[in-house]
């Protein structure tokens, strides 16, 4: 267990990187990461779904992420008994919100650079939270729009986070 959370806290480090990103995804490391994060241990649920969210802040690995079954394991993820394993499942479920089917593949004439490095995005924290992470957690409101449907695949899942006895109000 402790490999793996140290692994994956690696991972989520080198994939800052486009290079990085772009291997994994070529390795099939999206599969891999998909059944990690269903292993029955919080620590590496964290771990893991951090790597995924600094995937999918890059619209393309993002749609990547769906089209290979991310968006069950990022449900099942939200109903976590464990607030960090919820948060870092939230902010997946934030940056896939915004990919669109609509937007072309990076090497195409008309690609975009990533969300996290596109500067027309630069105010959503959703699509620099991946790379300010390790500065500390990203404020404010999103201001990028979402581009995508999911349905009850996800929207049901954050509803009943967010109206979860759990949830902790600030100045309550």
């Amino acid at each position: 267990e402790h490999c793996l959370v140290q692994a994956a806290r690696a991972l989520s480090n080198l994939i800052v990187a486009t290079e990085n990103r772009r291997q994994v995804v070529e390795e099939d490391g999206i599969q891999s990461l998909l059944r990690c994060a269903s292993f029955d241990s919080e620590a590496v649920q964290e771990a893991v779904t951090r790597v995924l969210v600094n995937l999918s802040y890059e619209a393309h690995i993002g749609r990547q992420l769906i089209r290979r079954g991310a968006l069950p394991v990022v449900a099942r993820l939200l109903g976590s008994p464990s607030e960090k394993v919820q948060q870092e499942a939230a902010w997946v479920a934030v940056n896939v919100s915004l990919c669109s089917d609509a937007e072309p593949e990076p090497g195409t004439p008309d690609a975009k650079p990533a969300r996290g490095l596109d500067a027309s995005r630069a105010s959503s924290s959703a699509a620099i939270h991946g790379a300010m992470h390790a500065q500390g957690e990203a404020d404010g409101p999103s201001t990028a729009q979402p581009t995508a449907t999911f349905g009850e695949e996800i929207v049901m899942p954050l509803m009943r986070l967010l109206g979860s006895d759990n949830l902790r109000i600030q100045g309550q």
